[in-house]
């Protein structure tokens, strides 16, 4: 505290919710000791987060976390074997909000299997995630990129899907990388259009 009294704590945990005990139990030892003294940033899963563990992190002084959610279409969450459902989506941000938590959401356009109705339900999740929430947004930014198709990634070697020669030079079925960029283009503008839809991550990123 003495060295950084205005500063934050970014916990670089590849998922810092799960498994929930070693999560609960974190949270538990930082509330015995009066919470900690830096708001806690950290990687979350909509499947962990419930009314009871939204209390704690509030407790605990967890103020921000970043749920890679990747679609807002079941089907391309079972394909890309997330382990979460669209289902739980609306309950873990009804559970940050009444804790005071905000989040930032982690969003894919074009992992294999995408389609127009894919791409669309994951605008539509962005659109209205904020929903009941308009007076403070809890779902403050999302970031949304192209899929990238990397070398070592088991989806490289699944049937339809052309690599050439850099990870954003593919074809992945009913879209090409090109074309994916253009939906990305189109979802950042059309959420924009929404008064209480987060913000595109990258409008808020200082750079050079």
């Amino acid at each position: 505290t003495r060295v950084a009294r205005g500063g934050s704590i970014n916990m670089t945990d590849a998922t810092a919710t799960f498994p929930r005990h070693r999560w609960e139990a974190l949270l538990d030892a930082l509330i015995r000791r009066g919470g900690s003294p830096h708001p806690i940033w950290a990687f979350a899963r909509v499947s962990d987060i419930d009314e009871e563990i939204a209390r704690k992190m509030a407790a605990a002084n967890v103020r921000h976390l970043f749920i890679g959610q990747e679609s807002g279409d079941q089907e391309m969450l079972n394909r890309m074997k997330k382990g979460t459902r669209v289902s739980h989506v609306r309950p873990a941000v009804a559970a940050l909000d009444r804790h005071g938590i905000v989040a930032t959401f982690g969003m894919i356009h074009g992992f294999p299997g995408e389609t127009a109705a894919s791409i669309e339900a994951t605008r539509r999740l962005l659109a209205t995630i904020n929903e009941g929430f308009d007076g403070r947004p809890t779902v403050l930014m999302y970031g949304l990129g192209p899929f990238f198709l990397l070398d070592f990634a088991a989806v490289n070697q699944a049937a339809g899907v052309r690599q050439g020669e850099h990870y954003l030079d593919y074809d992945a079925g009913e879209f090409t990388a090109e074309q994916i960029a253009r939906e990305c283009l189109r979802t950042v503008v059309e959420v924009s259009k929404v008064p209480h839809a987060p913000v595109w991550g990258f409008v808020l990123v200082k750079s050079p």
